[in-house]
């Protein structure tokens, strides 16, 4: 307060105004609290509050400088632990402790940070989220959050800066540092001083500390000249903020052969990353369903013991805590999403040699439930793949059943180029059915080059991925695709077509009956169609229409019905190709006269296309019964 009360007097000097006394901005705290205590379930690490706010206090009015924001816990039954993360107005901080008690029992930390309107007061209900670490007493405990208090006040007039005995140091910019929440205003070095003694002023080139969650300078009373460098200072550094991690990134990983997120510190930058401002930044990934987030460091260099990287298996189960030096690792996931976390102190700045962490971020297959493929063209695989250092998982068991969601289809397989698999330990398996029972149809592993493709003698294929713990390489990706069946081979009669050939959807050329045929025969005339090969269950496909029904196929047409005079049968019918035999009646004769023959033997013959008549001709001519002399 010492250094901001000079600073305030310095710039009264220089710009010829009076200081502001202290109660200037003084007004009545804001609170909301919890109105119960919560208890939290056995094995519950997440816990979503609502607090609500006092309603005899007033609204904070206007502050220069920004509003204060004190967030207080009392939690029972929790073992030691440095701080709880928690999520408030969409951003992430770590309640830090108050206290560290050696045994179970109650536990306090607070949050304090300085923003502008970062909490109006006029909103009655406050929603946070809090993240218990887990450990064994803490899940063999019943574990209470006692109260929970917000605060809201004006900001403090203040340069934010704790300074470290800086009189005792040879550069005062070696122990100086932001107080919590703030980051330096300049990419300059910070440079604190202890006292003001009267009637000396601090140095014009100090930089002041800015609130994390803003890009202005918590104060700022110099002249034009300085008041523009500071501008510019900060206009610079928002820039950086801006390229570095800076708040939650949501991303989800489509599953395609090489689809990889490359997080950064500080992406695209020759700067070193800012961990000496209080960065907190969040990363949420989402792989698709059935299959989990992969993540490979390429590069980790943060300030040991104070600039950690966290990951969760989700929202809260924590499955690395990581900082210092630390060689190239694959980190995996159990579950759909992981959440990462950066969280830097407010030490070692952009003077530091801490180049921050890179990494590859993709999907990759757990153990679980076997997923089912129905759709041609499903990609799927063990892992994508891309870049280096991405493999697939250890000790995992991946299945996928390839059914075909399409009558008249079955399951084929095809790989990708990259095929790289442990030799005989992690081997991809084919069966020829719809389960594991089925017969092998083939097993790969080691590394392959463009391995062939399978396809299902029936309807479906089951692929099932093994792998052990002693190494991981880059996987193998493949695509499900339908494949069309066979109708079965169908010769037709009574035309000139060849058989019946084709795959499901297949469509035949137009199949036309021989001359005095039709379709069904009889008395229709139609003598022409096509047939097409359709689906009629997985994997099986016929002709329709049925070319085996009669009705379906060409069938001899009906002779006209001729009466026929002077003989016994009164009547000649038929079909083509059909001889009939008439008698003549006594006295009768075939062409009568002197004429010996009673009888004669009529044939339906074929005319064109669909239509037959009956040769000799019964009703015209000598090949009739007339009169005998």
């Amino acid at each position: 307060m010492v250094v901001a009360l000079c600073l305030l007097a310095l710039a009264a000097a220089v710009l010829g105004t009076r200081l502001p006394s202290s109660e200037s901005h003084a007004s009545k705290t804001s609170f909301w609290v919890l109105s119960t205590p919560t208890r939290l379930a056995l094995h519950q690490t997440k816990l979503s509050v609502h607090v609500q706010r006092t309603s005899d206090l007033p609204s904070i009015p206007a502050c220069p400088l920004g509003e204060t924001i004190e967030i207080s816990l009392l939690v029972s039954g929790l073992s030691p632990q440095e701080r709880i993360p928690v999520q408030f107005s969409n951003s992430p901080w770590f309640c830090e402790a108050a206290n560290r008690a050696t045994i179970v029992g109650e536990w306090t930390c607070s949050i304090r940070v300085t923003s502008s309107h970062l909490l109006q007061p006029a909103v009655s209900q406050l929603d946070l989220q809090l993240f218990f670490p887990v450990n064994d007493s803490f899940v063999s405990n019943p574990v209470t959050l006692e109260r929970l208090e917000v605060r809201q006040d004006c900001a403090p007039e203040r340069i934010n800066c704790e300074v470290n005995h800086c009189e005792q140091c040879a550069m005062a910019s070696s122990c100086a540092r932001c107080a919590p929440g703030f980051f330096a205003a300049s990419p300059a070095s910070l440079a604190c001083v202890a006292t003001c003694p009267e009637g000396t002023m601090p140095s014009m080139e100090r930089r002041l500390c800015v609130a994390h969650s803003q890009h202005t300078p918590s104060f700022s009373l110099f002249n034009d000249s300085h008041a523009r460098q500071e501008r510019d200072a900060e206009a610079s550094l928002s820039r950086h903020r801006r390229s570095y991690c800076s708040g939650t990134i949501t991303t989800n990983l489509v599953l395609t052969k090489t689809n990889v997120y490359s997080l950064h510190t500080n992406p695209g930058s020759s700067l070193n990353f800012l961990n000496g401002h209080n960065l907190l930044c969040t990363w949420n990934f989402n792989a698709p369903t059935s299959y989990a987030v992969a993540l490979c460091f390429t590069s980790f260099n943060t300030e040991s013991g104070y600039d950690f990287f966290f990951i969760f298996n989700s929202a809260s189960t924590q499955i690395l805590k990581a900082a210092g030096s630390m060689p190239s690792v694959n980190v995996y996931s159990t579950l759909t999403s992981m959440r990462t976390l950066f969280d830097t102190d407010g030490s070692n700045g952009l003077t530091s040699s801490f180049s921050g962490v890179a990494a590859n971020v993709y999907w990759h297959c757990p153990s679980g439930s076997p997923l089912t493929l129905g759709a041609t063209g499903t990609y799927f695989g063990s892992n994508a793949y891309g870049a280096s250092g991405m493999t697939y998982a250890p000790s995992v068991t991946c299945t996928w059943f390839l059914i075909p969601n399409v009558n008249g289809f079955r399951a084929r397989i095809t790989f990708d180029a990259e095929f790289s698999t442990e030799t005989t330990n992690d081997p991809v398996t084919i069966f020829d059915g719809p389960t594991t029972g089925s017969s092998v149809l083939a097993t790969l592993s080691g590394t392959i080059a463009s391995p062939a493709s399978r396809t299902a003698s029936g309807a479906s294929l089951t692929v099932r991925f093994t792998s052990n713990t002693a190494t991981q390489l880059v996987g193998f990706r493949a695509t499900f695709v339908h494949v069309a069946v066979s109708c079965p081979s169908w010769t037709l009669s009574n035309t000139a077509a060849s058989p019946l050939t084709g795959v499901t959807n297949d469509v035949s050329p137009t199949i036309t009956c021989n001359n005095g045929f039709s379709l069904g025969g009889g008395a229709n005339t139609v003598n022409a169609r096509t047939y097409t090969c359709s689906g009629t269950g997985l994997g099986v496909s016929s002709w329709s229409p049925d070319p085996s029904l009669a009705a379906n196929s060409c069938q001899a047409v009906n002779c006209p019905t001729t009466t026929i005079s002077n003989s016994v049968s009164a009547q000649l019918t038929g079909v083509t190709n059909d001889p009939v035999t008439i008698t003549c009646s006594d006295g009768h004769s075939i062409g009568g006269g002197s004429s010996a023959t009673t009888a004669r033997t009529y044939t339906c013959t074929a005319g064109t296309g669909a239509s037959s008549s009956w040769q000799p001709s019964p009703t015209t001519g000598t090949d009739r019964c007339l009169p005998v002399n």
